[in-house]
């Protein structure tokens, strides 16, 4: 990967990440709101589901943002001229 392009590419990824969170936990929370509203309870084994799948989501950022990392210390192939 082009050194060039590591910034900006890191940056798309926070701001993605950023978007998808903020997105599932407004989703979340206006759903529990429907939800207390309607006289219905949480489902709390649902809940915890949606949980788990924001922190795995959230591992694949961290993994992804290590891998551009690790390829932004990498030397150039070839060597320097």
């Amino acid at each position: 990967m082009a050194p060039e392009y590591f910034f900006p590419l890191l940056g798309m990824m926070f701001a993605l990440s950023w978007g998808v969170i903020g997105t599932v936990r407004w989703y979340l929370k206006e759903r529990m709101r429907s939800q207390q509203q309607a006289g219905a309870g949480v489902d709390p084994e649902r809940l915890g589901a949606l949980e788990a799948r924001i922190m795995e989501l959230e591992e694949r950022i961290d993994f992804a943002e290590r891998l551009i990392a690790q390829e932004r210390e990498r030397p150039p192939l070839g060597g320097a001229h």
